[in-house]
């Protein structure tokens, strides 16, 4: 990307505002006095000598006393001193931005400018979004806004509370689980061989060997509590097993 970085009309003037003929200007990389590499055209492809003489009229000039521009490759910042022939100070600049050539080089982003030559490009190099995905994104933040806002539209009532009750869910709603209490497993390696009798009382307790017992609050007093359990027995043709659950209370 090319970049005119000093006018072949402006002339290099003296502290009385008279041309300075056979002055010298050098361009060295900003904070350096490193000499930069220069052009006579937008193409950086004829390089020039430093330092770059004048004419009488104080313009520059190249090695066969034609007229040129200084043209240097852009994305950078520049340093140019002008100095007579006998190498007085004449002028300095520490810090020169190049302008935007006319072939399509820009000026860079950290040097204020936008080093693209359309909106689309601009965008792109700035970092930013268009005015359509900036409208687009309103039209969608708005009406989530209006969503949250709008508690009993399409987000339901539930949408403004931080905690739901298990009165919000529908009606019929089945299997809502809402609390689960694990009992400690217990294993024996044999029972007492105690006998349940065979009658149609109500079977206590007492009437065999409890393996384990669980307490426990439900978190809601019209709860439905559901038991599962399992029971694992070895099997003998003269062996009989039955399990009963009791509830106390």
């Amino acid at each position: 990307m090319a970049s005119l970085l000093l006018d072949p009309f402006a002339p290099v003037l003296d502290a009385n505002g008279k041309p300075v003929n056979n002055a010298k200007v050098w361009v060295y990389d900003e904070g350096t006095t490193d000499p930069a590499s220069i052009y006579s055209d937008k193409a950086l492809s004829t390089a020039l000598a430093q330092p770059v003489r004048t004419n009488s009229a104080g313009r520059l000039i190249n090695g066969s006393n034609a007229r040129v521009a200084i043209f240097v490759a852009g994305g950078q910042n520049y340093y140019v001193r002008k100095e007579t022939s006998a190498d007085a100070l004449i002028d300095e600049i520490p810090v020169i931005i190049p302008y935007a050539a006319s072939d399509g080089g820009f000026v860079p982003v950290e040097n204020g400018g936008t080093n693209a030559g359309t909106k689309e490009d601009a965008r792109t190099e700035l970092e930013v979004a268009s005015s359509a995905s900036v409208s687009a994104l309103a039209t969608t933040v708005s009406a989530l806004e209006s969503q949250v806002d709008g508690i009993g539209g399409d987000l339901g009532d539930m949408a403004a509370k931080d905690n739901v009750e298990l009165t919000d869910f529908a009606t019929g709603l089945d299997g809502l689980c809402i609390q689960r209490v694990r009992a400690t497993s217990a294993t024996k390696s044999s029972l007492s061989g105690a006998t349940v009798p065979q009658d149609t009382t109500t079977p206590q307790v007492t009437e065999g060997e409890q393996v384990f017992s669980q307490s426990f609050t439900p978190t809601r007093s019209d709860s439905v509590i559901r038991v599962r359990s399992v029971l694992s027995v070895e099997y003998a043709a003269t062996r009989q097993a039955i399990y009963m659950l009791f509830t106390d209370g």
